[in-house]
């Protein structure tokens, strides 16, 4: 556990954290876009 500390206040713990919600993000936009594709063609 105190390790994590450690790692999460470095600059390579906060990069990485960035890019995990970035890359969260942008897979969460997807799938609402697909999502929106299935149900308008559904109509």
């Amino acid at each position: 556990m105190e390790n994590f500390g450690k790692f999460f206040s470095s600059t390579t713990g906060k990069t990485t954290i960035i890019l995990l919600i970035s890359f969260a993000f942008l897979f969460f936009v997807f799938i609402l876009e697909e999502m929106k594709k299935y149900f308008l063609q559904k109509r």
